[in-house]
């Protein structure tokens, strides 16, 4: 089946698609994909800010403090390459809905656990979970977008929303400390 993409990368026929979804459906996408944004910023952001309250509480070394952070990251580069193939066989809003839960769920743990075991593990599990929504939360908006205009605003809204996420955070952390 031959496929004609425009200059964004979609192509016509998902383009056509997406005019058939209700704009209340796109707002609401919309919505789903810039709390995503939101919250991804916030939780890789903040545990850098409050990483000296943590390791007061655990008695962690500065090596293993930096491990924290660099294991989020790390994971979340290596997600993002297997987000695309998960994306792919199970669909854009089930990864966006697992990646929600999985983030939720050991970000809960997170805040309960004993040691730094533990929280290295979850900080991984974190990344996983978010390295899965990055990249496809966009994508998902390309698909719900009727027009290039709505496409343009989305992917503005998204962005906007992960700089004040990172934004929140670092107000957060100082508020905190």
């Amino acid at each position: 089946v031959y496929k004609s993409y425009l200059s964004d990368g979609v192509s016509m026929a998902s383009r056509v698609n997406a005019r058939y979804y209700p704009r209340r459906i796109q707002i609401l996408g919309l919505m789903v994909s810039t709390l995503v944004l939101f919250g991804d910023s916030v939780e890789m952001y903040l545990p850098s800010v409050i990483t000296q309250d943590v390791s007061c509480e655990l008695s962690l070394s500065p090596t293993q403090q930096h491990t924290l952070t660099i294991a989020l990251y790390t994971a979340m580069a290596g997600a993002n390459w297997f987000g695309i193939f998960f994306a792919a066989r199970f669909g854009r809003k089930t990864t966006i809905i697992l990646s929600i839960y999985m983030c939720l769920a050991f970000t809960t743990f997170c805040a309960i656990v004993p040691n730094y075991t533990l929280l290295f593990t979850s900080r991984i599990l974190i990344g996983l979970g978010l390295g899965l929504s990055d990249p496809i939360v966009v994508t998902y908006m390309a698909e719900l977008s009727p027009t290039r205009e709505f496409y343009v605003t989305s992917v503005t809204v998204l962005s906007t929303a992960f700089s004040l996420g990172g934004g929140w955070s670092a107000m957060l952390g100082y508020l905190l400390l």
